[in-house]
């Protein structure tokens, strides 16, 4: 056993921990210890010999390490919000100290002036102990700095007990053991508390952890709670949002690995589906993270590959297939730039089905026959329109075709779930139902579609015609919607021919702006924004994109956040505009991205397209970068509340604006507005929430590399099994490769910046609540007395005013903003 002794730092009133005003650590949730109440400013080292690991940014709390012990003394429960006024520190981290050393003084006149408590906890992180005590605690009314606060013996498990070795024929082979990553165990304690099979599908966004449940009853809402990596949970409807933050991509993995092989038994639990209806609207954002986002780690790597072989292409180390000469390097890279993107709706299918909680088996089926290379040959007219034939064909490339056709797919098999005879379903069904949703998208939606796209490449003829370069920047405005919709086939066949025709083109110049734009938005949204989950998609995006692969930029950022999307689009426009005034026009059809500035006939007309598409990126940048918001802000929510609260007491009661019952209403909401546009408490809490985000983003990447070693060193080992000597080099690597102490002191910076971020949202809330019960009881006054109770109904949106960092950084959801009383005046003039 090891002992160590604990010296008081400071002279003052002590205490047992569990006696500590604040639950977190009284809890003993960040170690075991005591707590002094100080009588003195001076702080010194609680240990001899020891070095300092960390000194929070607030200046409050020191983390001390000596004989592999970690210490944390913690100067008063709420001084994080103070950003280190009270303190002068009088060390640096790194920096090796004893009990006579000066650590930092404490102004406690300041603390009482600010009625914050100077208790102090130091406590040790007993987590990785394999049995310790306490002895001789001094417990006192009084201690001078330097008495003995306790003895602290403690035992650590033993390396041979982690790994123990074997005789095998003579010869001493190293038993390892795979083990189980943080994440995977993360998602396996998860699983249990909700139920492996009280789940039908398991989703995720950016910080929450979304599955849809099948019994509300059966999840232990409590043990998740109780996880040190969940932040809270939330429900909507039958899905639960467990909170995570930044590591919740690497759960999800994890969970899919662990439910791929669970028994399906969500058939068996239909009947426990909740009824309660939810409203269509509360539905989108679910779907969208079940459907879209789970697709983006296959459209951002096929980017990334696409940019790769057009520039291995361009460069002359590869060919295109269809080239003379060209060989196998050529091919293989072509299939894997390509396939990606042209079979992406095969991707968004199997998604929609999943999400639905279909059959996924069935799901592959159908995207396999409606992407079908036997399709591509058939020539099968239907019909013509405009002359133009619409024909049976295949769908990959397409999105909402596929997304249809999962949609069509998992309802229709529902209904004949509900009626067919149990003893030929699993043959008659499956078939039936595969053959009716094929011909329903051959001849009934993928005609209908097919209609759709004639309609709009009319349009496009139509708008081409428009002079002074209207039509063509009309056409840069709504290429990147076409490109979404999938009708963007029709209509770049039609502008090709009519290049293979002799018929140079500027609308197919101008859908390279389009390109560029996209690129210049997400440029300003990685720099602007503050969500370092946002800034990493964002940049990730870019390569792809480069050589015209918008579908990460698009999907992964600016179409969920729409207005770098449309920002986009009017950039595109504008520069489209000039491109049809001088005349921009395209004879080849080449590569996208930058490969099509090789389909110009003359350097002028390169020149001009190249210059047009980087004026189109730094127009777009612009705009984004100076309009670009992350969030809205309080003070923008919160008036824009009043001034609809105004307006609709104003049109109800038909009251002059100048009454004094108006100007009354005014100057309340204005005091409420003045006292939250002065607030810094928003500020403060969103700093804090981004710098833990920051820390734990460094715990994955760090984890996530650790893991992949293990699992290579594991394999490597059981590959050379049968010979000891290679066995063995790989067996003690692997039980070398140890990231314990990194993740430890990123662990101890996430405790206490978790720790920060509790005292800031405490004060954050409380004043949010305080807030909250005023603007409701203006509401009940102003509704009473007008008897007007629909008045009330736009508390909705001053609490997402008042908690707009929270919705920012998807803690909480977005409360719904409609009214109750139909006839409400502003309900279509106003929205919601």
């Amino acid at each position: 056993m090891n002992k160590i002794k604990i010296l008081a730092p400071v002279s003052g009133k002590v205490l047992d921990i569990t006696k500590c005003s604040d639950k977190t650590f009284a809890e003993k949730m960040l170690g075991d210890g005591i707590i002094i109440i100080p009588d003195s400013e001076e702080y010194f080292s609680p240990l001899n010999d020891a070095k300092i690991e960390m000194i929070a940014d607030t200046k409050h709390a020191y983390y001390f390490s000596s004989n592999n012990i970690n210490l944390l003394m913690h100067i008063g429960l709420e001084t994080v919000s103070l950003n280190g006024k009270p303190f002068d520190v009088k060390v640096k981290v790194g920096q090796t100290v004893n009990t006579h050393t000066h650590i930092a003084n404490l102004n406690l006149k300041l603390l009482d002036a600010k009625k914050i408590s100077a208790e102090t906890p130091i406590v040790i992180d007993t987590t990785e102990l394999k049995s310790f005590k306490f002895l001789n605690k001094n417990i006192s009314d009084h201690v001078n700095q330097g008495d003995l606060l306790f003895e602290f013996e403690y035992e650590f498990v033993s390396s041979n007990e982690k790994a123990k070795a074997t005789d095998n024929s003579n010869e001493k082979r190293i038993k390892i053991q795979k083990e189980m990553g943080k994440y995977e165990k993360i998602a396996n304690d998860i699983l249990k508390l909700v139920g492996r099979t009280n789940q039908k599908s398991v989703y995720n966004c950016m910080t929450r952890l979304r599955m849809k449940i099948v019994d509300k009853d059966k999840v232990d809402s409590e043990g998740l709670k109780k996880l040190n990596i969940v932040k809270g949970i939330n429900w909507n409807g039958d899905e639960i949002q467990i909170i995570i933050g930044g590591e919740v991509n690497k759960i999800k993995l994890e969970c899919d690995k662990i439910l791929s092989g669970k028994e399906d038994s969500f058939n068996k639990d239909q009947s426990l589906l909740r009824t309660k209806k939810i409203p269509f609207k509360n539905k989108i954002l679910p779907a969208i993270a079940g459907i879209i986002i789970p697709a983006l780690p296959i459209i951002l790597g096929t980017g990334l590959l696409a940019g790769l072989q057009a520039t291995l292409v361009q460069t002359g180390l590869l060919k295109n297939p269809g080239q003379v000469g060209y060989g196998t390097w050529d091919v293989l890279f072509y299939t894997l730039a390509k396939v990606g993107l042209e079979l992406v709706g095969f991707v968004f299918l199997y998604n929609t089905i999943k999400y639905l909680g279909g059959d996924p088996i069935m799901g592959l089926f159908l995207a396999l026959l409606l992407t079908s290379r036997h399709l591509q040959v058939l020539d099968w007219t239907l019909f013509k329109l405009f002359d133009n034939p619409v024909k049976v064909k295949s769908y990959e490339g397409t999105v909402i075709p596929m997304i249809s056709a999962g949609f069509l797919l998992f309802y229709l098999d529902r209904w004949v779930k509900s009626w067919m005879p149990t003893s030929v379903d699993i043959v008659v069904r499956p078939a039936s139902v595969m053959l009716i949703s094929f011909m329903i998208m051959i001849f009934t939606i993928g005609p209908a579609l097919g209609i759709v796209e004639q309609l709009l490449s009319e349009f496009i003829q139509l708008l081409e015609k428009i002079p002074f370069g209207i039509g063509a920047g009309l056409f840069a405005f709504l290429w990147q919607p076409l490109v979404l919709s999938g009708t963007h086939v029709a209509i770049v066949t039609a502008l090709g021919q009519e290049m293979i025709n002799g018929h140079p083109s500027t609308m197919y110049a101008v859908t390279q702006l389009a390109v560029m734009a996209q690129i210049g938005t997400v440029i300003a949204v990685g720099i602007r924004t503050k969500n370092l989950q946002i800034k990493s998609t964002a940049f990730g995006a870019i390569p792809g994109s480069i050589f015209g692969v918008t579908e990460p930029i698009i999907y992964g950022i600016n179409l969920p956040k729409v207005w770098p999307f449309l920002q986009a689009c009017t950039a595109a426009g504008i520069v489209g505009i000039i491109a049809g005034i001088i005349g921009v026009e395209q004879t080849t059809r080449t590569g996208t991205g930058v490969l099509s500035y090789m389909g110009f006939a003359t350097t002028t007309q390169t020149l001009l397209a190249v210059g047009l598409g980087f004026a189109t990126l730094a127009l777009a940048f612009a705009i984004t970068f100076v309009l670009y918001k992350d969030r809205k802000t309080e003070k923008t929510s919160i008036k824009k509340a009043n001034d609809l609260l105004i307006k609709a007491f104003v049109m109800q009661t038909q009251k002059d604006r100048n009454s004094s019952e108006v100007t009354e209403l005014k100057s309340r909401l204005n005091d409420i507005y003045e006292n939250i546009k002065s607030n810094e408490n928003y500020k403060k809490y969103e700093n804090a929430v981004i710098k833990l985000q920051r820390v734990e983003m460094q715990k994955q990447q760090i984890i996530a590399k650790n893991d992949l070693k293990k699992e290579t060193l594991f394999k490597k080992a059981m590959n050379h099994y049968d010979n000891v000597d290679k066995y063995n080099i790989y067996a003690n690597k692997y039980l070398k490769l140890n990231i314990d102490e990194k993740v430890e002191i990123l662990d101890k910076e996430i405790k206490l910046l978790s720790l920060e971020l509790e005292a800031i949202k405490e004060i954050y809330l409380e004043q949010n609540m305080k807030d909250m019960k005023l603007i409701e009881n203006i509401l009940e006054k102003v509704s009473s007395e007008t008897n007007l109770s629909n008045l009330k109904d736009i508390k909705p949106l001053y609490q997402n005013g008042l908690y707009a960092v929270d919705l920012s950084y998807e803690l909480i959801d977005k409360k719904e903003f409609e009214y109750k009383n139909k006839d409400f005046v502003l309900n279509k003039k106003l929205g919601g």
